[in-house]
């Protein structure tokens, strides 16, 4: 027993009382640190949008090449693996090595490049060629056709 000749403490031990911190400050405190979270996230996506928006301008205005209208997820997936086999951690990085070596210039080029080629590449579409184009193109005296796109001219 203490010298005060309470036991106080030791009763205290086993009651339960009130959380001191409402539930739902407690949810309000997760939501800002998740909404925190979030904006940090979207600040650096944005700034690497911009990084990647600047690689591009500086790649048209020192090498001619135009990549600024391409599909963005593409890009970046190309990007992302040509930054791994540079070694460079930051698109700026990135830049600052393509922008003065051009044989890094030549391997972004072969990566980021649409190097797939081949007339029957996809068996669906050619498939609907042969079934629906084809029979209506056999009714006309003679047939054009244009190739949009081809990488290395092996489809024409």
């Amino acid at each position: 027993m203490h010298r005060s000749g309470s036991i106080r403490l030791h009763r205290q031990t086993r009651q339960q009382r009130a959380l001191a911190v409402h539930a739902q400050v407690l949810a309000g405190a997760v939501r800002r640190s998740e909404g925190a979270a979030l904006r940090i996230e979207r600040a650096r996506t944005d700034l690497e949008e911009i990084e990647i928006q600047l690689l591009l301008e500086g790649i048209r205005l020192c090498y001619g090449y135009d990549f600024r209208e391409y599909a963005l997820s593409p890009l970046r997936r190309g990007l992302t693996a040509a930054m791994a086999r540079e070694g460079v951690q930051t698109v700026s990085a990135y830049q600052d090595r393509i922008l003065h070596d051009a044989a890094c210039m030549q391997r972004f080029l072969g990566t980021v490049g649409f190097n797939v080629t081949g007339m029957f590449r996809d068996p669906e579409l050619m498939r609907c060629v042969r079934e629906e184009i084809v029979p209506l193109l056999r009714t006309y005296p003679s047939s054009r056709v244009w190739v949009a796109g081809c990488a290395t001219g092996e489809e024409v």
